[in-house]
């Protein structure tokens, strides 16, 4: 049997189908990095951030700054949580001067350590003043918590 035919249950040959991968739009959700020409996906966000020992290691080129010719889902994935994607992305953070990791729950951590210090400023002005803590929770109530 050729080698560019497979067989079939019926015992015919019949030529094989090698699977086109086609990009979809979908993969761009929650990826404005990601970019398809046609040919090749590309990250802008690695174009942009990529220090050279990150984009060459001897002759090769790194892929996603030169354009990867893989179109498959799990190679965006495996991009995306790659070491020197994960760099590039906090390296762009910080030029927007956005937070570099944590999201949510270092908002949280920021708002818990900001009422913790209002707290402490306020205790501390009761006992320089020499205020009778009874009046505490009257003083707490007059600062906004959230």
């Amino acid at each position: 049997m050729d080698a560019g035919r497979k067989r079939s249950g019926s015992g015919c040959a019949e030529p094989s189908k090698k699977k086109e991968r086609l990009f979809r739009e979908e993969w761009k959700r929650g990826r404005s990095w990601l970019k398809f020409d046609g040919h090749l996906m590309t990250c802008t966000i690695c174009k942009t951030h990529a220090k050279p020992s990150q984009t060459s290691a001897g002759n090769k080129r790194n892929a996603w700054i030169e354009g990867c010719r893989r179109v498959k889902l799990d190679v965006v994935k495996e991009h995306q949580q790659s070491l020197m994607h994960r760099n590039c992305e906090a390296a762009e953070k910080t030029v927007l001067g956005l937070p570099t990791s944590g999201g949510m729950f270092a908002t949280q951590f920021a708002k818990r350590d900001h009422a913790v210090t209002l707290a402490m400023k306020l205790l501390f002005f009761i006992v320089k003043q020499n205020i009778a803590l009874e009046k505490w929770n009257d003083l707490k109530g007059l600062v906004c918590w959230s």
